[in-house]
């Protein structure tokens, strides 16, 4: 594969994933602006009405992900995420012309809408237009822009006004529309359309050719896949007809909900306050959620070049393991602090010390690496439905995270919160070790029969499909 393909293709995947910055940007959103809220009073609320307006973002998560999960397949993956776009415009108008609870209920429901569409469209469009060569370390970029919002938010928020922050965040929105929009359709779907000239256009730019005859042998692996794929209808009782079919569903849900109840989200949403528990520091909160940010973005590069070469497996186990070890030191930690007398606030290095290995594990393992699956265990009649159930999954999960952090912080100590984060990472290294694949250079064909376990031929060689750009889906 040449390097102008290579380029093209991470292009493409990179400014698709420019909508995960946005998300990312509204999770992070809430760490900075919701303690300076309730301190200053500009828009009065309780600190459960606080609470609320971090996990309402997830009722609006709620309701997209079915339609879309038919629609991508109607309108396009393309249109589905730019659609995206204009939905963040909105809520950050939102913000910046309304002062009351009920608008930031609103805005965090438009917000979440734009997630679920964007969680179940985002993985689809990256994993149709890489190679597999390339298709796991395209992937990861999904949940690396995700961060690289959630750095943005950290960075800038402490140091503007509201109002600026906000004008802040809409930037990025006006940039990703007029950025995407230049991106070509995902060749699959123009393929499942009937619209073979432009899926030619497409491979033909993804692949940096100068003519579509040079892309006739890739096109023709994707047609004949599309009508492999296109002999079932791809309903949504497709996903649950065979028991490799269940077994890929059961095994992505069960990933996500250990992914976000090992403690991501809910330490993303409430830094500040995780890291100022006492209020005593050697930093204060923004600071240590700079810090953080920065822990959660950069292992990212690493975690992209060692998953073609690791492998899925190690990178999960590794990652599972390594984040219940830090979860249950933070549990220490927290308990110590607020369950007996032992002054240990000036040693907050140490509860920082223990999220910063939370995070960098998690950044190399089960933040990106979980996106990766949920876009190769399908093939592509059903992978925006499969996409679309898994993003219900991940939406109620987060809300059970965000939620209850504040909850159980309150109501029993923030030492509980690291004591689910370690149950879920122990169940997750379990489930991994005995039930999730290696599909790491795989063909979507090739994973497929792995699910359906039918014996492999010689006519679908790694090293070949490599070479000649084989996406081929079953």
């Amino acid at each position: 594969m040449s390097s102008k393909a290579i380029f093209r293709q991470y292009l493409a995947a990179c400014l698709a994933c420019l909508s995960m910055m946005l998300c990312g940007a509204s999770y992070g959103w809430t760490s900075p602006v919701l303690p300076r809220l309730l301190k200053s009073g500009e828009i009065n609320m309780t600190d459960d009405q606080s609470s609320w307006v971090a996990a309402f973002i997830e009722v609006g998560n709620l309701i997209s992900p079915l339609p879309f999960g038919s629609l991508i397949d109607v309108w396009g993956r393309k249109p589905c995420i730019l659609l995206t776009g204009p939905l963040y415009i909105i809520s950050w108008l939102i913000v910046l012309t309304t002062r009351s609870v009920t608008w930031l209920y609103i805005e965090r429901i438009i917000q979440g809408f734009a997630v679920g569409i964007m969680c179940t469209a985002v993985p689809v469009y990256v994993g149709e237009i890489a190679q597999p060569s390339v298709r796991g370390s395209s992937s990861t970029m999904n949940q690396g822009m995700l961060y690289a919002g959630i750095l943005y938010t950290y960075c800038l928020g402490p140091y503007m006004s509201y109002q600026t922050f906000a004008y802040a965040n809409l930037l990025v929105a006006v940039f990703f529309c007029v950025t995407f929009c230049w991106m070509p359709e995902s060749p699959y779907f123009l393929q499942m359309r009937d619209r073979e000239k432009e899926a030619a256009e497409s491979l033909k730019w993804l692949y940096g050719e100068n003519s579509v005859s040079d892309v006739q042998e890739e096109l023709k692996m994707v047609r004949d896949s599309v009508e492999e794929d296109m002999r079932s209808k791809g309903t949504w009782w497709d996903l649950l007809k065979t028991s490799g079919d269940r077994k890929a569903l059961l095994i992505l849900q069960v990933a996500l909900v250990v992914k976000y109840m090992s403690g991501y989200l809910g330490i993303v949403s409430y830094a500040t306050k995780t890291f100022t528990a006492k209020g005593d520091s050697i930093l204060n909160g923004d600071e240590w959620a700079i810090l953080m940010g920065f822990i959660l973005f950069l292992p990212m590069f690493i975690g992209a070049v060692l998953v073609e070469k690791c492998g899925r497996r190690p990178l999960l186990m590794i990652s599972a393991i390594g984040c219940a070890i830090c979860d249950i030191f933070a549990v220490i930690y927290y308990f110590i602090e607020s369950e007996t007398d032992i002054y240990i606030s000036k040693y907050s290095w140490i509860a920082f010390i223990c999220i910063a290995g939370y995070c960098t594990l998690f950044s190399i393992g089960l933040g990106p690496l979980v996106c990766v699956l949920k876009a190769e265990f399908f093939p592509s009649n059903t992978r925006g439905k499969a996409s679309a159930i898994s993003n219900l999954t991940e939406t109620v999960a987060c809300f059970i995270c965000i939620k209850l952090y504040q909850v159980l912080s309150d109501g029993v100590g923030m030492y509980m919160n690291f004591a689910m984060f370690a149950f879920f990472c122990i169940l997750g290294s379990v489930l991994i070790y005995f039930y999730v694949p290696e599909t790491t250079g795989m063909t979507f064909s090739e994973i497929q029969k792995q699910f359906h376990k039918v014996k492999q031929t010689d006519s679908f060689p790694e090293k070949k499909s490599s070479e000649n750009g084989a996406c081929k889906v079953v």
